[in-house]
């Protein structure tokens, strides 16, 4: 069995799984005025405190804000095709900050690339801690890792031939 299959939704995860997307919905059917709130204190914390939006990301793939969102934060950090820094620091916004995801998208967009890097920078490094720890073999961040150099696997370098 691919070490990808025990990370996806079993049949019996599909109500844990609603009871997320319900809650997803009642925070975009949100007052304009409490949604605006939630994103301008989600914009202030990935642009002083960026540590505190990977730890969220950390809580996230551990379980701590419930079982539907576990089991799609863990199915979204073993796929290696999206970026997933993106969409799980996007989850964390939803319910941690009651920000929708979309606003959350704008803030990011506000961030000076300084700010980015370090938001980027620290999830990533969260989600390959949680992929460690899983056991998982290690893949690149899609969006971030190709560019902070801590986080490039290292390739052998291979000797030029000449001709």
């Amino acid at each position: 069995m691919p070490s990808n299959e025990k990370y996806m939704p079993k049949p019996g995860d599909a109500r844990e799984i609603q009871v997320y997307f319900k809650q997803v919905e009642e925070i975009n059917k949100a007052p304009l005025s409490e949604r605006k709130k939630a994103a301008a204190e989600y914009g202030k914390y990935m642009r002083e405190f960026p540590k505190t939006v990977a730890e969220r990301v950390q809580w996230l793939l551990v379980g701590n804000f419930g079982y539907g969102s576990y089991v799609k934060a863990r199915q979204i950090a073993v796929s290696k095709g999206m970026n997933r820094v993106a969409v799980l620091a996007n989850m964390t916004a939803e319910l941690e900050w009651q920000c929708p995801a979309k606003m959350a998208s704008d803030e990011w967009k506000k961030l000076t690339p300084a700010q980015q890097h370090a938001v980027n920078t620290a999830v990533a490094k969260e989600i390959q801690n949680w992929e460690e720890e899983e056991g998982i073999k290690a893949a690149p961040v899609i969006g971030v890792s190709s560019h902070v150099p801590e986080l490039r696997r290292k390739k052998p370098v291979r000797p030029r031939l000449s001709r």
